[in-house]
Formats: structure tokens, C-alpha cells, sequence
């Protein structure tokens, strides 16, 4: 039970750290992974209005940097941006966009920082880690004095079976909502601020 406590508390510490940090420490660290060069001008520009359009009060500190390939090789698919504590644009996918498309897209990124998207999946991710952690020592309590080796075997494949169900099924479930969410305040926004053309023209495609 003492286990159980304490990995409680450290799960809910990191949760709580995760989900409200301090901005720029967390941010440095962001972009010293995911890439810490500037975007053109006009792409920071774009994102810095989209943000303020979107309520935040200091847009201007909120970094925009180019996306390195960390994010897209840990994700295992090629992502046009990503967005955590800033947003990492890939420019050369921008470059082909027609300029309906470009609003749209810095939009919806500027939507997902809005929201706190990344902030939630780390929050969901140890929330279920701390479940996943509290049922396999349940379990291995559970099997007491079992064989040890049908023991070991039971608790590591409910671990790889818990593994596999919420890489395979949670957590893309969170991310398709989440996608639907900051395509809606994106497209409200847009809306709202008289350039419901790009709405049209994201629809349309």
C-alpha cells in the first residue's frame, strides 16, 4: 500500500508540474530538443498574430522556431508542425501551402497551444501510467505465492498488453479529439476576426 502512495504522489507531482510549469524553463528545454531556430519572419509573424487573436496576453514570448526531425522521428510520421510549450513549424511544407492554407494550419497550431493539448496528453499519460503501475502490483500481490515464473510471466504480459492498448487505442483517441477541437477554435476564430474565406477554403479542400 506504502508503494502505492508514494507512487501516487510522485505521478500526481509530475501531472501538476506538467500541466501548469514555469513557461520559459520548460520552453528552453522544449526548444533545445525540438529545434531552437527561428522561423522567417513572416511565419513568427503569423503565429504571433494568431495567438493574440486567440487571447493570449504575451504572444511575443511565446517561441516559433523550425521543427527538427526529433519530433516527427519520434512520432514515426512526418508532422507539418508540432506544438508543446511553443510551436515548431516545417517551413518547406508552409512553402507549398497556398497562403489560405498557411492561415489555417498556424491557426489550428496556435489553437492546440491555446488548449494546452500537449500539457493534457502528458497529464492523461501519467495518470494511466499511475492506474497501469497500481493494478500490476495489485496483481502481483494478487498471485501471492504463485509459481514465480508464471508470476514474472503474468505481470510482464499484462504490462506489454497495457502498453500496447493505450499506445494502439488511448492515446490516438485523445489525439484525433483533440485535432477535431483545434480545427472548431480555429475555424471560430477565423470567423470571428472577418476571415471566414480561409474557413471556406479549408472546407472546400
Amino acid at each position: 500500500m506504502n508503494k502505492i502512495i508514494k507512487l501516487f504522489i510522485l505521478t500526481l507531482a509530475c501531472t501538476i508540474h506538467t500541466t501548469y510549469p514555469k513557461q520559459s524553463l520548460i520552453s528552453k528545454m522544449y526548444c533545445s530538443i525540438f529545434g531552437n531556430n527561428d522561423v522567417r519572419p513572416e511565419y513568427k509573424q503569423k503565429v504571433h498574430q494568431a495567438l493574440k487573436d486567440l487571447g493570449v496576453a504575451q504572444p511575443l514570448d511565446v517561441p516559433v522556431k523550425q521543427m527538427n526531425i526529433v519530433g516527427p522521428s519520434f512520432a514515426r510520421y512526418k508532422l507539418a508542425s508540432f506544438t508543446a510549450f511553443g510551436i515548431w513549424l516545417d517551413e518547406a511544407y508552409l512553402n507549398r501551402c497556398n497562403e489560405e492554407e498557411k492561415m489555417f494550419h498556424i491557426y489550428h497550431e496556435a489553437s492546440h497551444y491555446v488548449q494546452k493539448h500537449h500539457q493534457k496528453n502528458i497529464a492523461g499519460c501519467s495518470g494511466t501510467l499511475m492506474l497501469t503501475l497500481a493494478g500490476l502490483l495489485a496483481l502481483k500481490k494478487a498471485l501471492g505465492s504463485t509459481n514465480p515464473l508464471i508470476k514474472n510471466v503474468t505481470v510482464a504480459g499484462t504490462t506489454i498488453l497495457a502498453i500496447i492498448g493505450g499506445c494502439r487505442y488511448l492515446l490516438p483517441y485523445f489525439v484525433k479529439r483533440q485535432e477535431k477541437q483545434a480545427d472548431l477554435m480555429a475555424a471560430k476564430i477565423l470567423m470571428s476576426t472577418e476571415k471566414e474565406y480561409i474557413v471556406d477554403a479549408h472546407i472546400e479542400k
